[in-house]
């Protein structure tokens, strides 16, 4: 197996120290500029990237609020043995090949590995039990 990344996550610059900075800069590989055409500002995406400062040995942890541990694979938890992880981000502005997104995650420096629409109806499925 062998993936390829397009591009790398920046973090923007925040105005003030206090600010809590959930803005970045996708910065895309030239090659792929024609993949994002009919992005526009204001659509949400899911972002698929390699978390770089996970920790890929992690495979029980107790996460947040929980009183018991879990297999990491039962967690949201960043730390896994294969770090692949998705965003749901903003775009808020493209310009050439940089898309400037919103998301509450923490992405800095980690190679983005794909970009797709996120489409509420296929997306936020409910299931019947």
């Amino acid at each position: 197996m062998q993936l390829k990344t397009i591009g790398i996550i920046h973090p923007v610059m925040c105005l003030k120290a206090s600010d809590s900075c959930h803005t970045f800069d996708i910065v895309l590989d030239a090659a792929f500029m024609p993949a994002i055409v009919g992005l526009t500002p204001k659509l949400s995406v899911m972002i698929t990237y390699w978390d770089m400062t996970s920790k890929r040995d992690v495979l029980m942890l107790k996460p947040p609020g929980s009183v018991v541990d879990l297999g990491v694979f039962a967690s949201r938890s960043q730390n896994r043995p294969n770090p692949i992880l998705q965003a749901i981000a903003e775009i808020v502005d493209i310009a050439e090949n940089t898309l400037t997104v919103t998301c509450p995650e923490k992405m800095d420096q980690c190679p983005v590995l794909d970009i797709k629409p996120y489409i509420p109806v296929l997306d936020a499925i409910k299931f019947h039990h």
